[in-house]
């Protein structure tokens, strides 16, 4: 079933492109165009996917990855050195939130990645491609449960070594999280619950509350509701079967702005991957004026360059997370309060992370981006173990 391997960049060059402020537009026109040619195989097709959807147009970028999964299930990716390990990716039918894009924080690395889009059929080591370590790039969702659990069965006694399991993946819902991060010295893991939207309705609910459609991400839905007259209008507005409600935390620096990092925990250890600044809180470092304000871009810069320091009096509760969450790689949004403890929004292993900014603008993100890439292809070669037969 997997054996067809199509050659494709995948989704690097796209958020490059985008993050190098390039017409998406007439990229995705001329990824469209390419299709037109008698030569286009699945590797095209996926990459016009990409771009389609990076430009927002999901439902055509969902059929054209049909097309392109018709022709072939495994994608073999660009390596950039001499492998030393070969990584295969295991993949969810969906748009761009569907998977953890590890490779673009691997992209220039020495990781040969391939890519197979999964279901719920048997799945088979020897109709695999050869590889050394395999990665669940399933991200977490309400409509990725079955598959999960499905991969929890299926890779029971597989071959080669896991980098963590489906069934700590499954555990990555919100509510769970936080429970399981409960009474971690020196973290604020505020309680989550999943409630019915009739529960919502009739309960008295704790205010001000953080309050999301089940499985939403990136913001999509996420409100703060401060009195119980913003309910109503919040609900007509954003119609689902369940929401998640948790407390809202005032997380102001004294400056009055809103700081949030994303840090990668790889083997418990944690890694700056960003740090930004709003005056909202509601912080996404694509619209809290990052590329805009280089003040911003210098509190980010001495956030990275302070970081080992900072971290130092943390690394307990950021090997506790790791360790109690299961998973040697795993995201975490979060905020430093003025007391010092950490205030947790999220962990996932789906989040964005990578080395692709504009080295004129984030200079010191390249280095530091180059750090985190390193330590965890370190992390990928030790859970390989002598798996692996590339040096």
């Amino acid at each position: 079933m997997y054996e067809t391997i199509a050659s494709n960049a995948g989704l690097t060059p796209h958020l490059a492109a985008s993050l190098a402020g390039e017409d998406m537009r007439q990229r995705a026109d001329q990824a469209l165009r390419r299709l037109e040619d008698a030569g286009a195989d699945a590797g095209h097709w996926r990459d016009a996917a990409f771009a389609l959807a990076c430009i927002g147009q999901a439902e055509m970028a969902m059929r054209l990855l049909q097309e392109a999964l018709r022709q072939a299930r495994c994608y073999a990716l660009p390596c950039a050195q001499t492998p030393r390990l070969r990584l295969l990716m295991l993949l969810a039918v969906g748009d761009l939130a569907a998977n953890a894009p590890l490779e673009c924080l691997l992209a220039g690395s020495a990781v040969a990645i391939t890519q197979v889009y999964v279901d719920l059929s048997p799945l088979h080591a020897a109709e695999m491609p050869e590889h050394d370590l395999l990665f669940i790039a399933v991200a977490h969702a309400p409509a990725h449960r079955e598959l999960l659990q499905h991969l929890q069965q299926q890779l029971v006694a597989w071959p080669r070594p896991v980098l963590d399991q489906a069934e700590a993946l499954l555990a990555l819902d919100r509510v769970e999280v936080a429970q399981r991060l409960q009474g971690i010295a020196g973290l604020w893991a505020p309680v989550t619950r999943l409630l019915t939207r009739q529960q919502v309705i009739e309960e008295a609910l704790a205010l001000p509350a953080i309050i999301r459609p089940e499985g939403s991400q990136a913001g999509l839905g996420l409100d703060c509701l401060s009195e119980a007259a913003q309910l109503p209008a919040y609900l007509e507005q954003h119609v689902a079967p369940n929401y998640t409600l948790a407390p809202f935390v005032d997380y102001r620096r004294p400056d009055g702005l809103y700081a949030k990092m994303r840090l990668a925990l790889i083997d418990g250890r944690a890694w700056p991957c960003h740090y930004a600044l709003s005056a909202h809180w509601m912080v996404h470092y694509v619209n809290a004026g990052m590329y805009e304000d280089a003040d911003k871009r210098a509190a980010e810069e001495a956030f990275m360059a302070d970081f080992e320091a900072w971290s130092r009096p943390h690394a307990a509760t950021f090997a506790m997370i790791s360790e109690r969450l299961q998973l040697a790689y795993v995201l975490i949004d979060a905020a430093e309060l003025t007391d010092g403890r950490i205030l947790l929004f999220e962990a996932d292993h789906a989040m964005v992370v990578h080395a692709l900014d504009d080295a004129q603008r984030f200079p010191y993100k390249q280095v530091q981006m180059g750090r985190v890439r390193e330590a965890m292809l370190a992390c990928l070669l030790r859970h390989a173990g002598g798996g692996h037969g590339l040096s």
